[in-house]
């Protein structure tokens, strides 16, 4: 990110005393880079004054990263805040075939399928 970007991170960060990795970049190092399809058209927008926009991810664009980091980088936060988000079995499936094509290798495959087996949902495991 911007060397100017970075700064104002860390200033709103110790001004509202959030942790200092409270925003990142890290959904920019996908392997091939292409985002779910229709991204653009599901963002949400929000206006802060008159300097400020800000747009927000889809609930289903928020599931499609937060399934791949959650495979990507094992349980923990992500794995948390994909349970919050109450996927239903059609949003898993969609972002297990998305997260697919981040990672095509048989190894990322097979830890996916393993971990949907895991939470209950082995069906979509069959079906990718």
């Amino acid at each position: 990110m911007p060397e100017f970007f970075t700064d104002l991170i860390n200033e709103v960060s110790q001004t509202l005393g959030l942790p200092e990795n409270w925003i990142n970049d890290q959904a920019f190092s996908l392997n091939s880079g292409i985002l779910p399809e229709g991204i653009e058209d599901r963002l949400i927008k929000r206006s802060y004054g008159e300097n400020l926009i800000v747009y927000f991810l889809d609930k289903k664009d928020q599931i499609f990263f937060k399934l791949y980091a959650t495979i990507d980088q094992g349980p923990g936060k992500h794995y948390q805040d994909l349970m919050e988000l109450k996927p239903s079995e059609e949003e898993l499936f969609q972002a297990s075939l998305w997260c697919i094509k981040q990672d095509p290798s048989p190894e990322f495959k097979n830890i996916l399928k393993d971990f949907l087996r895991k939470i209950g949902y082995g069906k979509i495991a069959d079906r990718i």
